[in-house]
């Protein structure tokens, strides 16, 4: 399967047969029906061509196949979906222009994240493993009421593999020259009985840097991956099947993914040389990462960060006639670890790190009817609790700097409880064979207590007199009730075209600001209001020849109260804005001959703020380009009997963007670009052996994917390059 729009109609079912030959409800609601692709996100068990939402599916084969390993990397798989890389291990993720800022840690994601049904609200969760993955699904727009939680323009869903009642095992094996990395994926499956199955997997991944620090001489940043799972699988008939499974990962980075790389006034420069650093430049892929002796924060005493926890989910589904009861259930929690260096200086760093732990829970309940019938309805409950808290250290070692009144050092604590329960129900009315209308709705109560310890002043300075001085301890807490809903219309001008429309709107929960601006120890008030949201789209969705569709969208989103955070060096400014995204999408699968197949997956989104501009802030958002998508080509065909021949190009695009709200940010926009990656493959098809050449940047293009204002050093900035080009060999194998 290529990295097309819907996924390819050889993408393997999310379960497997049972040994008697007879398909659960499970696999009735997830495998393909006439060769489509059903979206399981959605809960209806409806081909991803049938429903009125924009759709990008990808399969968990093709995540393995380009030796992608997290879900920051999905941008050059997953059509539609932005991640960038931010300070501290946090990333990006953004739908057509829009998403949650990463200079707020209390922001739950615009963008949300679900794993195996299970929301991951925290943007730590997007450092999540990709590993034996059945698919990733994208679906656009707002999504409130069947998703598991609302969204506010987008949910990214992983699926993860079940076990099935077959014998089987698979692993991949990937090294990377230019940088080294090794990447290594297995599982295996095992049916004890034929009611009862398990299914292990892993990963494990030292990916290598691309920066050479000038300071211990390594290549940063580098991460290393290492995840197991394991599942288990009951269904002793066609009406019960229930599904468990736990999960440890844990991430190691070293180094980080940003450095000094815009110094228009010289300031920068003028701190290094202050601080002893004579030889101070600016060059491409080289870093000036300080690896400070002596400083360390919960044990970590390098620039980097450690990241681990675990998953545990259980899906349970009981059908009793044409009813069918659901419920599943999710706990996780983490503990994260990290330390950025935000001035880049040898000896006059700005230091940062952060300690956060989480736990969460969710249990979702619902009843769903048959949805084939003219008539269907699918109702239930929901209800999420996570406890979250954050601790900050800020070292600001400004003595030498151009701007010293930037010293001193601070640390403060908080500690955050959300709890939400939501009542949701969707109905499907089918007029005819042609028409049919449907509509849900959310009905949500949201509860937010933060609990603030006494700010300390580790050295007093400048900085935490004029924006983070000491203050005592206090609290804040708040609970609003939002009701939130969506209509479609739906009309098939034949089984296989068909035209919608739909209205949807959605919430995200109000929050306060983990480490809030106090000068001279009066604390700004921490609140950020609810973020509201209301998408209208248009579409029409056509397979118009075997293996062949096109499908097009209009849409206009508006974001009431936008939760945004710009981090402006020294300090972080968060507030609602007024924010619309408006534009149409184009997806074309062709099956052009037997074995040659084409693709491209193209947005356009005119991102703006409406209304009042605030103070210093462009009338753009960052990180949204006007023109983004993926094009693909893979061709197959047999080279003898036995071995088979398997390529596939990518080219992954976009046009110009800002990365900075600030317009003090001294680069007001960076250049579109367009990265091509290729995979070249032979398959022992008796063996089920595959060696691949998979190369990735083909082009060396560089360009930049996120940056901020540095601290003590006006004119200049902090930016993140994209990868450079990297050449590596995949051996798989699968039986």
């Amino acid at each position: 399967m290529s990295a097309a729009g819907i996924a390819h109609a050889q993408s393997t079912p999310e379960t497997g047969s049972r040994a008697d030959g007879r398909e659960t409800q499970q696999e009735r609601n997830s495998a393909m029906s006439d060769g489509e692709i059903i979206v399981t996100a959605l809960k209806g068990g409806v081909s991803a061509q049938k429903v009125p939402v924009t759709v990008n599916i990808v399969s968990g084969d093709a995540i393995v196949s380009k030796g992608l390993t997290s879900v920051e990397q999905l941008t050059a798989a997953v059509p539609g979906v932005r991640i960038n890389q931010a300070p501290g291990g946090l990333v990006n993720p953004v739908v057509r222009g829009l998403g949650s800022s990463p200079s707020n840690n209390s922001f739950e994601q615009t963008v949300g994240l679900f794993i195996d049904g299970i929301f991951a609200g925290h943007p730590r969760d997007y450092s999540a493993a990709l590993f034996d993955l059945d698919r990733v699904e994208l679906l656009k727009g707002t999504q409130s009421a069947v998703v598991g939680k609302n969204t506010s323009v987008g949910a990214l869903t992983l699926v993860t593999r079940k076990p099935n009642f077959e014998f089987g095992a698979e692993g991949s094996y990937y090294h990377e020259f230019e940088l080294g990395t090794d990447t290594l994926n297995a599982a295996i499956n095992v049916p004890l009985s034929d009611s009862f199955a398990i299914r292990l997997a892993g990963l494990y991944s030292n990916e290598g840097g691309w920066m050479r620090s000038a300071f211990g001489g390594k290549d940063t940043p580098s991460v290393e991956r290492t995840a197991v799972r394991l599942t288990a699988r009951y269904s002793p008939n066609v009406d019960l099947d229930w599904t468990m499974s736990f999960q440890y990962a844990d991430m190691s980075l070293d180094g980080q993914f940003f450095r000094t790389g815009i110094d228009t006034l010289g300031n920068s420069r003028r701190n290094a040389v202050l601080g002893g650093d004579t030889g101070y430049t600016l060059e491409r892929f080289t870093s000036r990462n300080t690896f400070r002796t002596g400083f360390s924060y919960r044990g970590l005493d390098r620039i980097g960060g450690e990241n681990d926890g675990i998953r545990l989910n259980s899906t349970l589904n009981y059908s009793f006639g044409d009813i069918t009861l659901t419920s599943v259930t999710g706990y996780s929690e983490y503990d994260d670890i990290f330390i950025i260096d935000a001035a880049d200086m040898v000896n006059s760093p700005v230091l940062r790190a952060g300690f956060e732990t989480d736990k969460a829970f969710s249990q979702e309940l619902r009843l769903a009817t048959d949805p084939s019938k003219p008539f269907s309805l699918l109702v239930g409950g929901y209800y999420y609790h996570d406890k979250w808290t954050y601790e900050d250290l800020f070292d600001f070692n400004g003595a030498q700097m151009t701007a010293p009144s930037l010293g001193g050092a601070f640390q403060s604590s908080y500690r955050q409880t959300t709890e939400t329960f939501s009542l949701f129900g969707q109905l499907l009315y089918k007029f005819s064979d042609r028409f049919q209308v449907s509509g849900s709705a959310r009905a949500e109560r949201f509860n937010k207590d933060g609990d603030y310890s006494a700010r300390t002043i580790q050295r007093p300075g400048g900085l935490t007199i004029a924006v983070y001085g000491a203050y005592p301890a206090f609290s804040r807490t708040g609970g609003k009730s939002y009701f939130d809903y969506s209509l479609q219309g739906q009309y098939f001008i034949t089984p296989d075209t068909n035209v919608y429309a739909s209205y949807s709107t959605g919430t995200k929960g109000f929050g306060f600001v983990a480490t809030p601006t106090s000068p001279g120890g009066v604390v700004t008030d921490p609140f950020f209001d609810t973020e509201n949201s209301r998408t209208i789209e248009g579409g029409i969705k056509s397979n118009f020849a075997p293996g062949s569709s096109i499908n097009f969208a209009v849409f206009d989103t508006r974001l009431r109260d936008y939760q945004i955070g710009v981090n402006l060096g020294t300090r972080f400014v968060i507030r609602n804005d007024q924010v619309r995204s408006r534009g149409a999408e184009a997806q074309v699968n062709l099956q052009i001959i037997d074995g040659l197949r084409a693709s491209m997956t193209a947005t356009y989104a005119d991102v703006k703020k409406i209304g009042t501009l605030p103070a210093n802030s462009i009338r753009g958002l960052p990180f949204a380009p006007k023109w983004s998508g993926i094009a693909n080509l893979a061709y197959e065909t047999g080279l003898t009997s036995e071995l088979r021949l398997k390529s596939d190009v990518t080219a992954e695009f976009r046009s110009s963007q800002a990365l900075s709200d600030a317009t003090t940010f001294p680069l007001a926009r960076v250049p579109g670009r367009v990265r091509t990656d290729i995979r070249l493959g032979v398959e022992h098809e008796p063996s089920g052996v595959e060696v691949a050449l998979i190369v990735r940047n083909l082009f060396d293009v560089y360009a930049l994917n996120y940056g901020f204002n540095q601290a003590g050093a006006s004119g200049a900035a902090q930016v993140a390059e994209e990868m450079p080009r990297t050449i590596g060999v995949q051996a798989s194998f699968r039986f």
